[in-house]
């Protein structure tokens, strides 16, 4: 399939792709997934640079996608860009990325690159990460872009654990993580996780009509999509964002990933972060409720010392 010229990710001229070097595009990707400041900043930075680099090249990758069907209101469009993605995939894993992103990622897993002056060496674990991993968050992405609203719980569930819940295995993997317990709590960590993202940017989700919300969860709170966008927030939508939270609450208090550090890091910062909007009326629609820094560092600080 071609890809419209105005759909295509920006492929840099020859010229420069040459000039690129892997630390550059490791920066891009640390600039895109883990910038100062944010929760995966914090839950990376104890890491040695081999696996923070590997890991914040992963999470770039997938913010890439998930980023899609916000972004393009044309549902062609947003499956143009897709299928981009889809053909630099398979290319990262032929040796042959282009993309920065996926320069990155295709150095830190360990296939070669064209440009011998640009390998690097790297102390990651990637036996156990397979193309296979990526097609299958590729089609669950696809799936969601035909999807303007989730029937069931369960049907948007399924969409976190395989898309953020494979991404949160291949993380563990790449930290040496084999165990099928541990991964299978990751991957339930990961869904948890994408879900308490799309909670926190509830209004953004709603004003890019990519909205995270079942049907069955607006109806058992007899909740309609207008009353999403009322303020003051009726009592029914808080009723709702109530309910969510507390189930989110839930499934991350009972998390254990324990054996690895950036998991541990980011589920004591999400506990953090359910606290606070709690303490803010569960507000999400009007504002951007998030952690300081201070705190965010703090319990880094603490589970690394620990």
């Amino acid at each position: 399939m071609t890809v419209p010229r105005a759909v295509r990710e920006p492929p840099l001229h020859h010229k420069q792709n040459l000039q690129l070097n892997l630390e550059t595009c490791h920066n891009l990707c640390r600039d895109l997934a883990t910038p100062p400041g944010s929760a995966r900043y914090y839950s990376l930075c104890f890491l040695p640079k081999p696996q923070r680099q590997a890991l914040t090249a992963l999470y770039a990758w997938q913010e890439k996608l998930l980023a899609i069907k916000r972004e393009c209101s044309d549902k062609n469009v947003a499956l143009a860009k897709l299928n981009w993605w889809r053909e630099e995939t398979r290319k990262l894993f032929a040796g042959e990325a282009q993309h920065p992103i996926s320069k990155a990622l295709q150095e830190k897993l360990g296939f070669p690159d064209s440009q011998a002056h640009l390998r690097m060496t790297s102390k990651v674990d990637a036996t156990q990460i397979h193309a296979q991993h990526f097609y299958n968050i590729l089609n669950a992405v696809e799936s969601d872009l035909t999807i303007e609203l989730y029937q069931t719980d369960t049907e948007l569930q399924n969409f976190f654990l395989q898309t953020s819940g494979v991404i949160e295995q291949l993380s563990a993997r790449l930290l040496g993580g084999q165990d099928a317990t541990l991964l299978e709590q990751v991957r339930q960590f990961g869904a948890a996780t994408q879900a308490l993202e799309h909670f926190i940017h509830l209004r953004r989700d709603l004003n890019s009509h990519a909205l995270y919300l079942s049907a069955e969860q607006l109806a058992q709170h007899e909740v309609s999509l207008d009353m999403l966008y009322q303020k003051p927030m009726p009592p029914y939508v808080k009723n709702l964002l109530q309910a969510q939270l507390g189930s989110l609450q839930k499934k991350i208090s009972t998390s254990d990933c324990a054996k690895l550090l950036p998991h541990c890091i980011m589920l004591a910062i999400q506990q953090k972060l359910c606290t606070a909007i709690v303490s803010e009326n569960y507000n999400v629609l009007t504002q951007h409720i998030r952690l300081t820094p201070l705190t965010m560092w703090w319990c880094a600080a603490k589970h690394f010392l620990t």
